[in-house]
């Protein structure tokens, strides 16, 4: 089960714990605080990804905020014919076989019968768009990465992990999805936890 934070919410400071599951397109706050258990993330497939605008962010030991596989859907879940998996837009994007792309080339079968990933896409000083799912073969291929902006005036501590990366296929052969994006801006950035936004 999942808690939705509804945009446009004000507040001092927000904390996240218990273990819950929040989802939210854009949280702007004092302090932030995702304490251990609790994971953030963004609604499936939302271009908007999440959107952090604070003063302070801590992200705790065993806490996460993390949109891995939140992006374009992979093949056999686009509803694309062939195998195909979405890319920027929804639009048609790695054919069968083949590993999404975002800002590096996705992989692909050799025996896929010359099928080809999609094109690259996204800004690496200012990523802010989904990962590209992959392409289906033996099942279906791994849904993309979803996208996180975080604008912090003071500062961003990362004991947990921020993640943004592409989902793993259900078949041979089958595409993984390629990672997200994750946008930091922050005055100071600390912490012993880890920031992702690698592919499947």
């Amino acid at each position: 089960d999942s808690s939705v934070i509804p945009a446009g919410l004000t507040a001092d400071n927000l904390i996240l714990r218990d273990g819950v599951r929040a989802v939210a397109s854009e949280i702007a706050v004092g302090t932030l605080r995702v304490e251990s258990g609790a994971t953030l993330t963004h609604a499936p497939q939302s271009e908007a990804g999440l959107t952090i605008d604070v003063q302070r962010l801590v992200v705790e030991s065993g806490a996460a905020i993390d949109v891995t596989g939140r992006g374009y859907l992979g093949g056999g879940r686009s509803g694309l014919a062939d195998g195909f998996a979405h890319t920027l837009g929804f639009a048609a994007g790695a054919g069968r076989g083949t590993g999404g792309s975002h800002g590096g080339s996705g992989g692909a079968y050799a025996s896929n019968g010359g099928r080809v990933t999609n094109s690259l896409y996204g800004d690496p000083r200012r990523p802010a768009t989904l990962g590209a799912g992959g392409g289906e073969w033996g099942g279906a291929g791994g849904d993309g990465g979803g996208a996180i902006r975080v604008v912090a005036s003071e500062s961003v501590r990362v004991d947990g992990a921020i993640r943004a990366n592409g989902g793993l296929s259900v078949g041979s052969a089958s595409g993984e999805g390629a990672g997200g994006s994750v946008w930091i801006e922050t005055a100071s950035l600390g912490g012993d936890g880890a920031i992702s936004a690698d592919g499947g």
